[in-house]
């Protein structure tokens, strides 16, 4: 035979803050996987992005006289600035995150 205490003496207030902050995980981690999965889809497109930039500065160098210097700069700086785009935009992905705002005192009754 099981008896239950909380029946006859009410559910202590640790147990209340604990059920408050499992809560508070349960609702905030539907966000956290829909920002995770936003976070990837946003460095694939910016992976695909830097591989058409360069795949078709490739195919323009190939395409090109050896003695034109003129396009081959050109086709120089794309590369060049292609490379410093890539870079500016790992450099905003990586850089730390905001600080998360504080997570509310739990309230007791």
């Amino acid at each position: 035979m099981t008896i239950n205490l909380y029946q006859f003496f009410g559910t202590p207030s640790w147990v209340q803050d604990i059920q408050t902050q499992l809560g508070l995980i349960l609702a905030n981690q539907g966000k956290i996987m829909a920002a995770i999965d936003d976070l990837k889809a946003a460095i694939a497109s910016l992976v695909t992005e830097a591989v058409t930039d360069l795949e078709s500065v490739i195919a323009k160098i190939g395409t090109t006289p050896p003695d034109d210097s003129a396009a081959l700069q050109a086709l120089t700086q794309q590369a060049n600035d292609a490379t410093a785009k890539l870079k500016s935009d790992m450099a905003a992905l990586t850089a730390p995150a905001p600080a998360p705002a504080p997570a509310p005192a739990p309230t007791t009754p």
